[in-house]
């Protein structure tokens, strides 16, 4: 495409950093582990957001009004363009990765075959997958890829 990446320096973050989204070269979002948090590139700096804490795996979202990051225990936080809020997953289980295909589709999954699905509304289990395994992508239509993770 003609486009080189640019440095742009790390968030000021000792954790690691799990996940990274974004959708426009001003808007970029990572999620850091070991409880970091998120934060934000606007294209100048970054910053990191007031999302209540969590161990966040990873972040995705559906445009820059419809981001979700999802983390230990089940937690999971949705930004809406103006706040992060805590949405509840129905689970505690571990959520490892999301995926937004709209802002009334989004699945994530996670430890011992967890899998959730929003719908706009609320948040859904799904069949639960094999043990030990994790959906890592939502492809467009709905198809489904899987990712063996350990002990799978």
């Amino acid at each position: 495409t003609g486009t080189k990446l640019q440095p742009v320096g790390k968030p000021p973050v000792s954790q690691d950093l799990r996940s990274v989204w974004g959708s426009s070269a001003t808007d970029v979002w990572v999620a850091a582990a070991s409880w970091g948090g998120i934060f934000h590139w606007d294209g100048t700096s970054w910053t990191k957001v007031n999302a209540p804490g969590a161990d966040f795996r990873d972040i995705h979202g559906a445009g820059p009004n419809a981001i979700w990051a999802v983390g230990r225990y089940g937690n999971l936080r949705h930004y809406d363009g103006n706040k992060w809020t805590i949405q509840s997953a129905g689970t505690n289980k571990d959520l490892f990765s999301v995926h937004a295909v709209s802002e009334t589709e989004v699945y994530a999954v996670g430890a011992e075959g967890t899998a959730i699905h929003y719908d706009g509304t609320k948040w859904k289990p799904q069949p639960s997958l094999r043990h030990g395994c994790s959906i890592v992508k939502v492809a467009e239509k709905l198809k489904l890829q899987l990712s063996l993770r350990h002990g799978c």
